[in-house]
C-alpha cells in the first residue's frame, strides 16, 4: 500500500508534463528538459522488471489495434498522443502507466517528433529509477531518420545538441559521441549549412573535452576515496575550471588544495564579500595569482578576476576605479574576448561608433551603411564615441541574410543611456518592416523598446495582438524587466530566446524568465533593422544615446551575457 501511495504521488508529479503536453497539442509541444529534475533524494521506483510488462504491452496494443496498424509518420505521433493521455488516466497502475509512456517515446521518435518523445521519457525519469538521457540517446537515431521537412529536422537538431551538451556537461563522453552522427544528418535534412557546421565544430570539441577529462578523472577518483587529498584537490578543481568554466563546483576543492595561495583566494571567494572594496580585494587576490600561473588556467583566472572587479566597480571612485578598469580590460585583451569571441558567440549584427574607424555607424558584420529618418550623430559621452537620438530620428539597415535566417533562438542587446521621452513606448531596437504597398502597417518579429521605465520586448506584432503590451498579455505577447531602467546612466539591456523561454538581461545580470516558445515569423516582405525606433504602425522614437546593438543568432548564456558586460567597459558610466 505505502508503496502505490508513492507511486501516485511521483506520478501526479511527474504527469503535470504530459498534461502541458496534450493541452500545447494542437498548437506546439513544449520544449523538454535535457533531463528529468528528480528530487535530491531519489525516491523513485525501480522500473518493472520486462517480464511483467507483457501482458501489460499486450492488453494496450489490443485496444489501440486499429492505430498500431498505421505507418504515417502523423499517425504515429498521433497515437503517441493517446498513450500520454492513456498514461495520464492510469496513473494508479504503475504497469500501464509504464509501458504507455515507453510505447509513447518510441512511436514518437518514430514519427520524427523528439519533443513528445523527450516529454514521454521526462515523466518516466520523474517516476521510475531510469537514466532520461540513455532513454533519449536510444530514440535519436530513429527520430533523426523520420523528420519529414527541413523546419521539423532543425527543431530536432535543437533537442538533440541540448541532449549532447547535457551528456558532454555530466562527462558521459562516449553517448555524447554516439549523437554527432544524428546531428550530421539532420543537418543534411534541415539543408543547413550552418548546422552542419555546428556538428562538426561541437563533435571536434567534444573530443578534446574527453581527452582532458580522461586526464583528470584519476584525480576525482582519489577524492571519492579521500575527500580530503590536498593534490588531488587541486587537479580537480583546475580542471574544472579550465575545461568546464565551473567555478561554483571549482572553488570548495581549491580551498582545500595543496597551492596556498590559490587556497587563500578561494577561501575570499567563497565569503561572497558584498563591500565594493571587499570584492575589488577578490579581484586582486585571483589577479595576483594569474600573474604566475600560464596557460588556460592563467585567462580563466583573469577572467574570474574581472568578474569580482566588475562587481565592485559602481563603489569604487579615483585612481582605484581607473586601476581595476584597467585590468578589466586587460584581462579581455588576455583570453581573447574581442571580435573572434563574439563571432563565435554567434554575431550577425553590430553596431558601435566606438569601433567604426570611417565614423559612420555600419553595421561591422555585414559593412552595411545605415540609411534612415532625420539625423543621428556620433558624439563623444563618458570617454566614448556614440549614437545621440533625439525622439524624432532613427537608423535603419537592410537585414543581412544572416539576420533574417533568425528565427527559433537567438539575442539581442543594447547599451543606451535613456533620456526623458515624449513617446510612451520609445523603441530601441527592431527587425522587421516599416508600411508599405505590400506589408500595410508593417511588422515587428523583434522589438525592444521601453513600456512604463521597462525594458520590454515583443515578439511577431502584429500577429501576436494590438497592443502586445494589453491587459494579460504578458509572457504572451510582451515580456519584461522586473527592475526599472535608469535615465541618465549607461546600462546594458537585452533579451534571448531559444524556443523554450524568453529571458531578460539588465546590466550582465537575468533579470526576468518566461517559460515560452518565442520564434520569430518567416515573412515575405523586406526585412530591416532599425535602432531608435519601431517603423511598424506608427514610429515610436528613441530618446538618449547608444553606445552599441547587437544581434546573435542564438541564444547566448548567462554566463555568456555577464561577459559581454564585462567586455563592453561601460560599467560605473
Amino acid at each position: 500500500m505505502n508503496a502505490q501511495r508513492r507511486f501516485w504521488r511521483l506520478a501526479s508529479a511527474g504527469l503535470v508534463a504530459v498534461a502541458l503536453l496534450l493541452c500545447c497539442a494542437a498548437e506546439e509541444a513544449p520544449a523538454p528538459k535535457p533531463n528529468a529534475s528528480v528530487p535530491e533524494k531519489d525516491t523513485r521506483l525501480p522500473p518493472p522488471p520486462p517480464a511483467a510488462l507483457g501482458d501489460t504491452e499486450k492488453q494496450i496494443k489490443d485496444i489501440y489495434r486499429d492505430e498500431y496498424q498505421k505507418r504515417a509518420a502523423t499517425d504515429r505521433v498521433e497515437l503517441a498522443r493517446k498513450l500520454l493521455k492513456l498514461a495520464q488516466e492510469t496513473k494508479n497502475d504503475p504497469l500501464t502507466f509504464y509501458v504507455a509512456l515507453r510505447e509513447a517515446r518510441d512511436l514518437a521518435a518514430a514519427g520524427g517528433d523528439l519533443e513528445t518523445a523527450f516529454a514521454a521519457v521526462d515523466v518516466l525519469a520523474w517516476t521510475f529509477a531510469v537514466d532520461a538521457a540513455e532513454l533519449k540517446s536510444g530514440v535519436v537515431p530513429v527520430a533523426a531518420r523520420s523528420v519529414a521537412t527541413p523546419d521539423a529536422a532543425e527543431k530536432a537538431f535543437g533537442a538533440v545538441l541540448d541532449l549532447l551538451e547535457h551528456l558532454a556537461g555530466d562527462a558521459q563522453y562516449d553517448p555524447a559521441m554516439k549523437l554527432i552522427a544524428p546531428l550530421e544528418d539532420l543537418a543534411r535534412r534541415a539543408n543547413n549549412a550552418d548546422l552542419a557546421k555546428t556538428a562538426q565544430t561541437r563533435a571536434k570539441e567534444v573530443r578534446a573535452e574527453q581527452a582532458e577529462w580522461n586526464k583528470a578523472k584519476p584525480h576525482f577518483d582519489k577524492l571519492k576515496a579521500n575527500p580530503d587529498d590536498a593534490d588531488a584537490a587541486l587537479a580537480a578543481g583546475k580542471y574544472l575550471v579550465t575545461a568546464k568554466g565551473d567555478w561554483e563546483r571549482a572553488l570548495p576543492l581549491l580551498a582545500k588544495c595543496s597551492q596556498s595561495a590559490l587556497k587563500d583566494a578561494a577561501a575570499k571567494d567563497l565569503a561572497l564579500p558584498e563591500e565594493a572594496a571587499a570584492r575589488a580585494d577578490v579581484g586582486d587576490a585571483w589577479w595576483a595569482l594569474a600573474e604566475k600561473e600560464s596557460g588556460p588556467f592563467k585567462g580563466a583566472v583573469q577572467k574570474h578576476a574581472a568578474e569580482w572587479y566588475n562587481q565592485a566597480l559602481e563603489g569604487l571612485s579615483g585612481m582605484r576605479k581607473l586601476q581595476v578598469e584597467k585590468r578589466i580590460q586587460a584581462a579581455l585583451s588576455a583570453t581573447g574576448l574581442t571580435a573572434e569571441w563574439l563571432r563565435a558567440a554567434g554575431l550577425v549584427f553590430w553596431v558601435n561608433p566606438n569601433l567604426d574607424p570611417t565614423g559612420r555607424p555600419r553595421d561591422l558584420v555585414s559593412k552595411i551603411q545605415p540609411a534612415g529618418t532625420g539625423s543621428v550623430p556620433v558624439v563623444m559621452d563618458a570617454g566614448m564615441k556614440v549614437l545621440k537620438f533625439d525622439g524624432r530620428s532613427d537608423l535603419s539597415y537592410p537585414a543581412s541574410d544572416a539576420v533574417k535566417a533568425i528565427k527559433g533562438a537567438g539575442s539581442g542587446f543594447v547599451w543606451i543611456k535613456i533620456e526623458q521621452s515624449t513617446q510612451r513606448h520609445p523603441n530601441i531596437l527592431f527587425r522587421g518592416c516599416g508600411p508599405g504597398p505590400t506589408v500595410g502597417r508593417g511588422y515587428a518579429d523583434l522589438s525592444l523598446f521601453v513600456l512604463e521605465n521597462r525594458l520590454t520586448v515583443c515578439f511577431n506584432w502584429p500577429d501576436c495582438g494590438d497592443p502586445p503590451w494589453a491587459s494579460g498579455m504578458e509572457g504572451k505577447s510582451a515580456f519584461y524587466s522586473k527592475h526599472t531602467l535608469p535615465y541618465g546612466k549607461w546600462g546594458m539591456f537585452g533579451c534571448s530566446w531559444d524556443g523554450k523561454t524568453v529571458s531578460i538581461y539588465v546590466n550582465g545580470e537575468r533579470d526576468n524568465t518566461y517559460k515560452f516558445a518565442a520564434s520569430l515569423l518567416k515573412r515575405a516582405g523586406p526585412e530591416s533593422v532599425y535602432l531608435g525606433d519601431d517603423p511598424a504602425g506608427l514610429p515610436e522614437y528613441f530618446t538618449g544615446m547608444m553606445h552599441s546593438a547587437m544581434i546573435f543568432n542564438r541564444a547566448l548564456t548567462d554566463a555568456e551575457v555577464r561577459q559581454l558586460y564585462v567586455m563592453s567597459g561601460i560599467q560605473g558610466k
